[in-house]
């Protein structure tokens, strides 16, 4: 079986080195697989860096490398994010991409706002600009989180009630981006079913041992929720400042 490149995908590589852009690749492949995809795109010059060696490295090393919630327990001796938690977010995260909103219908009042420019960019530097901001705030809001949990918590509760957070943080941007679209029952399908899943991997023992997680009272499982969910006020505060510019 094979998943070959799209066609010009080494051309645009060639291109973006021209332009001095450092291209780097990202994929759960087995590692003589990538190499095989990378020499394909014209990367194979490149060096294969795989989560063992991610876990040799010092804190120099690591901040020559990687984005955020992935660094910052490194660096800090926290616990880090686990393969598991990596494949719960994907799976709302995906859902809400390709389901929610890639087949959502255009803002109602699309037709009445001015024409985009025709060399206008198809993301700006506004949009960029405010993807950064959230993505900012969302890790302050976990962060915050996990530093009242781990000190009022034990280790395994701690990292549930952070993963909380991180859920609810992520729900928070979903809903804030499909604030002005119409009502979407997919959303709120996928926000349901994200949440089913939450209580599962916290309460049910087989799946919380997996996880290295610990139950949470419904206060702490409330209030994890909400440091993430209150991502959705600076959303809101955001979106007002711009309209009153």
């Amino acid at each position: 079986m094979a998943d070959p490149l799209r066609a010009g995908i080494p051309e645009a590589v060639r291109a973006l080195r021209a332009a001095d852009i450092r291209v780097l690749m990202i994929t759960g492949d087995y590692p003589s697989t990538a190499q095989a995809i990378a020499r394909q795109a014209r990367l194979a010059e490149g060096t294969l860096l795989t989560g063992d060696a991610l876990a040799a490295m010092t804190a120099r090393e690591l901040r020559a490398c990687i984005a955020g919630m992935a660094l910052l327990p490194l660096l800090l001796g926290w616990p880090v994010l686990l393969p598991m938690h990596i494949v719960f977010l994907e799976l709302m995260i995906d859902p809400a991409c390709t389901l929610a909103f890639e087949n959502h219908g255009p803002d109602p009042d699309s037709m009445r706002a001015p024409p985009r420019a025709p060399d206008a960019p198809l993301v700006g530097g506004a949009a960029l600009l405010r993807a950064g901001l959230h993505g900012i705030v969302a890790l302050a809001h976990v962060i915050a989180a996990w530093l009242w949990a781990s000190g009022a918590l034990a280790p395994e509760a701690a990292r549930a009630f952070a993963f909380t957070a991180l859920v609810g943080a992520n729900l928070a941007l979903m809903f804030a981006h499909a604030a002005r679209r119409q009502p979407n029952p997919m959303l709120w399908m996928i926000a349901t079913g994200t949440l089913a899943a939450l209580l599962a991997v916290i309460y049910l023992p087989a799946l919380a041992a997996v996880f290295h997680f610990a139950p949470l009272s419904v206060a702490q499982l409330l209030a994890g929720a909400g440091a993430g969910l209150s991502l959705a006020v600076w959303s809101l505060l955001l979106k007002l400042a711009q309209r009153l510019r």
